[in-house]
């Protein structure tokens, strides 16, 4: 890759391979709404790994 082009992020790379296009920069809202669904799936993980129970 020629050195004035920017590198390519992981996902950007996945979407070219994939023939997509990559979407924009999430909203504040989108964003905080990603970190929820995360912290869930994480604590549900724990959850079934740890014998623990989320809160």
């Amino acid at each position: 890759m020629p050195a004035d082009q920017p590198t390519l992020t992981a996902s950007q790379r996945f979407c070219a391979a994939a023939g997509i296009p990559h979407p924009g920069p999430l909203s504040d809202t989108e964003a905080a709404a990603f970190e929820r669904a995360q912290d869930e799936a994480d604590a549900d993980l724990d959850a079934r790994y740890s014998g623990s129970q989320a809160a």
